[in-house]
């Protein structure tokens, strides 16, 4: 056929590139799940599944570009299919033999999970590589316009990958297991072999053959291959190496606002890889109408300018969501894809511009589409590795997420300047890429400092002692506004670990109370014991194990070493210690205590393993599943214990119960214990499971006695009803979709509706907009009646109406459930001391130092209360202990003198006058002259 094809032709040779397309991302998703079990899911497993897939799709690229010039389309596409449906057959065998070749056992963990990628996926993904050129080729041979049908092929690869994403992530791994999605992949790739079998022999081979010569033997002679090639290439790979930056700069920017959880990083990747395929088909149609080659000049400068807003934009967005009811209100998956539209879209549609444009160009100068094609494709999946081992290994932890974004924008800019050096389109290009330099330079480090206001650079927060990007996350540690020495380590702006610096043995979450409680009642206290513990965090409680248990063998897996770094620098954990860290995943880490403990007879079995690697809605999957459970089981001694805590709504509880069902396979008591929050909001359970039987009903009045812990351990029925009611699937290495179990919650956000009318109510109570704050606080309350949060809110409302009885009223309210006893204590103290309630206020203060006893300003104020009754000798021995604590306590050095002035004390007295003089501090004239009589 020498006419051009229909518009309805090039159906079949996109559908035949969106199905390839679609079958990688369906193998790149489950290849995490699918080697997990052998070699965890650490950076390098999944930086080492892209590169690896990405190398064998270039292979395949630079192959099929080779074979659609030689041989016709429809049997080859047919054998390709037939291959790849080989090859995805045999990924479970090779996964499991690979998993058990005694020389890979043998190896490094990181030339282990190298070499485990390799063998397993690299095949496939060379055979799926090889279609898209021979397809491409194929649809070119039809005479259409060159650049509309590149630009639709480009375009229907996209959206296969797009489609494979949303298919896998949301669907197929909540129904079947890693073996069937792979079983299915097999059969549809074998289905397409059949059917371009069939079609080639309807249609015979000499048709593509004769397409082939009347497009060869029309093309005129062209100049050396390599003046046309090269810069084609070199624009290809510098494109898709700045799309994949700014795409892995873009997951950190989101994890940073909404956490990471499935809804982030689907969100961002469908809003990047449809802005592409919206680039790829106007990018073809723009090639065929203007072919100036400063069409590139524009698009890469457009594209430029996108990325360098896209920080703005983002901060544009945060604010809007937190300072609008209207967009805040939006459930939680909504928000996060407005504002990864409006920051990702734009950039990402003048990227995509990009390929079918170059590939325009190369190919009016090309003999050999198909050879041209399949290098061009090739040079683009060497761009796309490029950008993501540079990016993941290097640029995240050496610039930081927005720094990366903006240099990805420099990079676009000098890549748009030899496109139209010599055009007057080359003017913004140069007045872009100078701006942008400067907006570089300006988000870095002891350069400029006031930047942040436009997002490129975070607010200076005075409450921030460590900062720092790494390979995983962005971690901040944050001191209290008020005690100094409490501090908080944050993982992605979410709090994992607190701990007060001046006794690192006091215990500040609810969890670690309960690991405590049971190790208490389970070994004598300070008896040591040999433990496990999953997930360092802040070290807040390896830290407590050492120094309560002192003697005690205590191993930790933490898979970021940056974390640990952190814990050093500013979370108060020494250098010099006895813990034993391991930097590495953590099922890596139990599969080498498992071989050995095979080996060596004398190995030490552990007491307790503790799990903390679920921090928020991030859940390591594999750490989850019956297969891990199992081995932590061999490694516990005989009356062993295993305690982890998570994140779940008890009312949705889906995987809640799915991990206690999981649990109950392998350990003969599971029992859980819940935070005390209301049932249908977010709470944090401690799921204990023990070899032996473990009374533990008692240890909950314990922690209320010693911490004011609200919550309660789950009577069994309660939870068999959860697993009953939500149907609960076991978890297993091949099925565990712990992403979707969490659904119903992250969708309702970190903040429910009654969070975001307490939230607003603050803004409004900080504004003084006294009616609209109250507003909203009763919404809240009305939602949430025993909210501790809400009532503190409300009791700060009805102080500023001069309402002191009904915010006393509040302020008590707000204790039963307060994670911070000891403040709630306090701000009921200073009102009830306010409102003349004097007996009620010691007893308040009282609370204070009982839930701490390091509290200055409690231990001053039980002192002036009880002066005040005079009774001086208690009134001095509080203020004694303050001074103790606080030796620069000025109020309490007066105190202190002027009390034991009166009771005859004359010389201690003047002892204590002496160090105020000596500190500089003010006394009064008459306490002097009553010192000098």
């Amino acid at each position: 056929m020498s006419h051009a094809m229909s518009r309805s032709g090039l159906r079949l040779p996109g559908l035949t590139i969106f199905f390839s397309s679609a079958c990688i991302m369906i193998l790149e998703i489950v290849a995490g799940k699918l080697i997990a079990r052998h070699v965890g899911m650490s950076l390098y497993t999944w930086t080492g599944i892209i590169g690896v897939l990405m190398l064998g799709i270039s292979v395949g690229n630079y192959l099929g570009g080779k074979t659609a010039d030689r041989f016709a389309a429809l049997p080859t596409l047919a054998l390709l299919f037939f291959l790849g449906a080989c090859s995805a057959a045999v990924i479970l065998p090779l996964n499991y033999l690979s998993g058990l070749v005694v020389p890979f056992l043998t190896l490094p963990w990181t030339a282990r999970i190298v070499l485990h990628i390799l063998f397993v996926f690299l095949a496939p993904a060379l055979l799926l590589g090889m279609i898209h050129p021979v397809v491409v080729k194929w649809a070119l041979d039809w005479g259409r316009e060159t650049g509309r049908t590149v630009g639709s092929m480009f375009a229907w690869g996209v959206m296969g990958s797009l489609i494979g994403t949303f298919l896998t992530g949301f669907y197929l791994v909540t129904v079947l297991g890693v073996s069937a999605i792979l079983f299915l992949s097999a059969l549809g790739l074998a289905a397409l072999s059949l059917l371009f079998w069939i079609l080639s022999k309807k249609r015979g081979a000499a048709s593509d053959d004769t397409q082939q010569e009347a497009v060869s033997s029309s093309l005129p002679a062209t100049p050396p291959r390599w003046f046309h090639f090269v810069p084609a290439a070199a624009t290809v790979f510098l494109s898709n190496a700045a799309f994949m930056r700014f795409e892995l700069a873009m997951m950190r920017v989101a994890a940073r606002e909404f956490g990471g959880s499935l809804y982030t990083a689907t969100t961002v990747i469908g809003v990047v890889l449809a802005g592409i395929c919206l680039g790829n088909y106007s990018g073809g149609r723009i090639a065929d109408r203007w072919r100036d080659r400063s069409n590139l000049t524009v698009v890469f400068t457009a594209a430029a300018l996108a990325v360098a807003l896209s920080p703005f934009m983002n901060r544009l967005l945060a604010e809007a969501r937190t300072q609008s009811w209207l967009l805040s209100d939006l459930s939680w998956p909504t928000q996060i894809f407005i504002q990864m539209s409006v920051v990702c879209l734009v950039p990402c549609f003048f990227m995509g511009m990009v390929s079918p444009m170059v590939a325009r160009r190369l190919l009016q100068h090309e003999d050999h589409p198909g050879n041209a094609l399949g290098l061009l494709y090739a040079w683009g999946s060497v761009g796309a590795i490029a950008g993501t081992f540079l990016s993941g290994f290097f640029l995240i932890e050496v610039l930081g997420s927005i720094p990366l974004t903006l240099a990805v924008a420099l990079a676009l800019a000098l890549t748009a300047l030899p496109y139209g050096w010599k055009r007057i389109s080359a003017l913004p290009g140069l007045i872009s890429t100078a701006a942008i330099f400067c907006l570089f330079l300006y988000t870095l480090p002891n350069f400029f400092s006031y930047s942040f206001g436009l997002g490129y650079r975070s607010a200076e927060d005075p409450t921030v002692v460590y900062d720092k990007e790494s390979l995983y996350s962005h971690i901040t540690v944050v001191t209290d506004d008020e005690e100094t020495s409490l501090r908080e380590i944050r993982l992605d702006r979410l709090a994992h670990s607190r701990i007060d610096l001046r006794d690192p043995l006091l215990l500040l979450y609810e969890y670690e109370w309960i690991y405590e409680g049971v190790l208490d009642a389970h070994t004598r206290p300070g008896e040591p014991v040999r433990a496990f513990v999953i997930g360092g965090g802040g070290y807040a409680f390896p830290h407590y194990l050492m120094g309560a248990r002192p003697g005690s063998a205590v191993t930790v897996a933490e898979i970021d070493p940056a974390v640990t770094e952190a814990a050093y620098a500013a979370f108060g954990l020494p250098r010099e210690h006895e813990l034993e860290i391991y930097d590495l995943d953590a099922r890596n880490v139990v599969s080498d205590m498992i071989q050995r403990k095979e080996k060596d007879p004398s190995f030490q079995k552990f007491d307790y393993i503790f799990g903390d690697s679920i921090n928020d809605y991030t859940v390591p999957f594999h750490l989850t599943t019956l297969e891990f459970t199992q081995a932590l089981y061999t490694l516990l001694t005989d009356d062993g214990m295993y305690m982890f805590n998570m994140i779940d709504v008890f009312d949705s509880g889906a995987f809640l119960a799915a991990m206690v069902k999981t649990c109950r396979q392998v350990f003969p008591h599971v029992q859980v214990y819940n935070s005390g929050r209301l049932a249908h909001t977010r709470d944090t359970f401690v799921v204990v499971c023990s070899k032996g039987a473990a009374p533990l009903s008692d240890i909950s009045p314990k922690l209320r006695d010693r911490y004011n812990y609200v919550g309660e351990l789950l009577p069994d029925e309660r939870l068999d009803e959860r697993i009953a009611g939500t149907k609960a699937p076991l978890l297993e290495d091949d099925f565990a979709p712990v992403e979707n179990l969490l659904a119903a919650v992250v969708r309702a956000g970190r903040s429910t509706r009654g969070e975001r009318h307490l939230r607003f109510a603050q803004r409004y109570l900080a504004q003084h907009q006294i009616a609209k704050a109250e507003r909203h606080v009763d919404a809240a309350l009305e939602i949430y009646p025993a909210w501790y949060e809400a009532h503190e809110v409300k009791a700060q409302l009805l102080a500023l109406k001069q309402d002191g009885r009904a915010s006393i009223e509040s302020l008590k309210a707000a204790i039963p459930g307060n994670p911070h006893p000891e403040r709630a204590w306090q701000a009921l103290a200073f009102a009830l001391n306010q409102e003349g309630r004097k007996a009620e206020a010691l007893a308040a203060w009282q609370r204070c130092v009982e839930l701490n006893p390091h509290n200055v300003t409690a231990l001053y104020n039980v002192g002036v209360l009880y002066g005040e009754a005079q009774q001086l000798s208690r009134a001095v021995e509080a203020w004694k202990q303050a001074l103790a604590l606080q030796p620069n306590h000025e109020d309490s050095l007066y105190n202190l003198a002027v009390a034991e002035l009166m009771m005859g004390e004359k010389e201690q007295a003047r002892e204590r006058v002496e160090k105020m003089k000596a500190r500089g501090y003010q006394v009064d004239q008459q306490l002097l002259e009553a010192l000098d009589e």
